[in-house]
């Protein structure tokens, strides 16, 4: 079924920032978001200074704590025992742990004196050590006088707090301020990003052509070095966005991006076909979540864990909880500190530089991929809902997703993360299911090969499987442990409660893989494809 709306209904809506707009080469089918660069430039400069302002009042604040504290936050130690390796637990409660190699009268600094006889290593120890030794009757550590530290260090990365709960105090919370800054230090970047694209493709010389070019490409090169607002890449790449949001307040052009057919996009810019968009960003997530869907095919985790064994990254047999974190990404070979509430990544080597990889830009894919399918949404029934989940799925990626923070890559650790987690879920379902709906009522699949009989064939086994999806993975499981996770009681879904079987393929991280492979295969299976164009301006 196919809704044709007049362009009267298309104008009645979504004109609070971004105007909505019919293009002119087919009114009848086609809507665009009109917009100027000079003013997502200053909403970027604004983002960047809220940002950059909220840093520098944590700073001056954690400064004034440290002038007042009695006892210094970061404490030196000497390892006094004559064992290179001591035990370190991922928690003072924890069974499980892991080997730190230290060198006897190594130095050794520590997160503030330890709870109950622990004490937190920092870098590259990370994890709680006793101080004193149980089999050995003696201390492991003593404690130094002297504090290592920089005096033009800024004690903002060690001013945290711990929990209430004492049985999580293995967790260091950020303060709210940097918590807050980093979401608009993360929708800058996407801001920032979609600059640039509209810059390259709107300029008028080819002298600022290239310049624009060169200016992305450093940008986006900068990305995995600059995730928080905290980092030297983040001063860096802070400069670069104030240049940049200077030169597109300046131009004061406008832009009308588009979503259409191969038929409307003639005669203007064609910048990316949606369903590229959606390959990668389903790809991505399966990528990155490689060690949770690592009994599902394709199983990344044993691929990226045998290319570790290859280049002698890692042993096979090293505990799940070692330190895989890349310090490089954060200090780019500076004498800086490391947030204590920035999490660490684990597991494979190759696994965690993907997912710090994925991480740079992943946020500015899905805003795109999510301001497709709001265009897209005309086309479908339910026009209304669909952008309600469309602009759901965008305010998420812009200014909630630095709010989950379980490896390095996201946000600061807060103890808020798994709520806004839960919210990344929806926000997951709702890029799946939406595009699958709107292609079968749209009749794009259905149409879409030269072959008719393909076209049938994707567009019913996409129908049936989706709605498989639905109802083992949204209704029979993630509506029952977000209710779960409310209560505060164990996760457990309808299924698994009810003892009855469920099919990988129908699981997220199958639906990632059948998603990739589905739109991998349309692209070069000979289906017709939306095209994101920019119309030029007269």
């Amino acid at each position: 079924m196919v809704n044709h709306h007049s362009e009267e209904d298309i104008h009645d809506e979504g004109r609070k920032f971004f105007e909505v707009e019919n293009t002119e080469t087919n009114p009848s089918s086609n809507t665009g978001w009109t917009y100027s660069s000079r003013i997502l430039g200053i909403l970027t400069l604004v983002l960047l200074g809220s940002s950059r302002i909220l840093l520098s009042h944590q700073c001056s604040v954690a400064r004034t704590r440290k002038d007042k504290a009695v006892n210094p936050i970061v404490t030196t130690w000497r390892v006094t025992t004559k064992k290179t390796s001591i035990p370190v637990n991922v928690g003072p409660w924890k069974t499980a742990r892991i080997d730190s190699y230290i060198d006897p009268g190594e130095i050794v600094e520590a997160y503030g004196e330890g709870t109950h006889g622990y004490m937190l290593l920092i870098e590259p120890h990370r994890g709680f050590a006793q101080r004193k030794g149980e089999r050995l009757g003696h201390d492991f550590f003593e404690r130094l006088d002297d504090e290592v530290e920089s005096s033009n260090s800024c004690p903002i990365l060690y001013d945290g707090w711990w929990p209430e709960n004492k049985k999580a105090s293995r967790f260091i919370y950020a303060p709210v301020s940097m918590a807050v800054a980093q979401q608009f230090w993360n929708a800058m970047q996407v801001f920032e990003i979609l600059l640039l694209i509209s810059m390259v493709y709107s300029v008028s010389t080819n002298t600022r052509k290239i310049a624009a070019r060169w200016v992305t490409l450093v940008a986006t090169c900068l990305l995995p070095f600059s995730h928080y607002v905290t980092s030297p890449g983040g001063s860096i790449f802070s400069v670069i966005t104030l240049f940049t949001c200077i030169w597109a307040i300046l131009e004061n052009t406008n832009h009308t991006l588009c979503v259409g057919d191969k038929r409307s996009s003639k005669g203007n810019q064609s910048i990316v076909r949606e369903e590229v968009l959606a390959c990668i960003c389903n790809l991505c997530c399966s990528f990155y979540n490689h060690h949770a869907s690592r009994n599902t095919w394709p199983h990344w985790n044993k691929i990226f864990y045998a290319i570790d064994k290859i280049f002698g990254w890692v042993s096979p047999l090293v505990s799940e909880h070692s330190d895989y974190f890349n310090p490089m990404y954060y200090t780019m070979g500076m004498d800086v500190r490391i947030p204590m509430y920035l999490l660490r990544n684990n597991g494979s080597t190759v696994g965690a530089n993907m997912f710090i990889l994925i991480w740079s830009f992943l946020p500015s894919i899905y805003v795109c991929y999510f301001g497709c399918m709001y265009l897209l949404s005309s086309r479908s029934p339910y026009k209304k809902v669909q952008r309600f989940l469309c602009l759901f799925g965008i305010f998420h990626f812009l200014f909630l997703t630095d709010v989950v923070s379980y490896a390095y890559g996201r946000g600061f650790n807060t103890p808020q993360a798994e709520f806004f987690h839960w919210s990344e879920r929806w926000a997951w379902r709702v890029a799946i299911l939406l595009p699958i709906y709107q292609n079968c009522t749209n009749g794009h699949w259905m149409k879409g090969h030269r072959i008719p009989i393909v076209g049938k064939m994707v567009h019913y086994f996409m129908a049936v499987w989706g709605l498989g999806f639905l109802f083992q993975q949204v209704l029979c499981n993630d509506v029952e442990k977000t209710v779960q996770y409310l209560r505060g009681s164990e996760y457990e879904g309808l299924l698994q409660m009810m003892g009855l079987p469920s099919s990988k393929m129908f699981s997220y991280h199958g639906a990632l893989v059948v998603m990739t492979i589905m739109y991998g295969l349309m692209l070069i299976g000979g289906f017709s494809h939306y095209r994101v164009f920019m119309v030029k301006s007269k």
